[in-house]
């Protein structure tokens, strides 16, 4: 069982309520990201980048990692790069 939860709400509901990991299966990229924010213990929403018509945007970005509505990192997200960003976010 994943500890990511699937959602489908919109950006307004998400703009405060914390991480968004902007997804698409079979993405080694995305596995990775994944695996640093369950390395850093940090809770996250997973959006499926191909489900999501609001999401087309990120369709050739993916991973991307949101807080706020705002993109913290995309493309190669490692926990050092994770660690870095999360030094410098604000909470809402």
């Amino acid at each position: 069982m994943s500890d990511k939860l699937d959602i489908h709400s919109d950006s307004r509901a998400e703009s405060c309520m914390g991480y968004v990991l902007v997804s698409r299966r079979g993405c080694h990229l995305c596995e990775d990201a994944e695996q640093a924010l369950k390395a850093a213990s940090l809770p996250y929403h997973w959006r499926d980048v191909d489900a999501d018509p609001d999401l087309r945007g990120y369709t050739f970005r993916v991973p991307v990692l949101l807080h706020g509505g705002k993109v913290v990192l995309e493309g190669w997200i490692t926990h050092d790069k994770l660690m870095r960003a999360l030094n410098r976010i604000e909470e809402c």
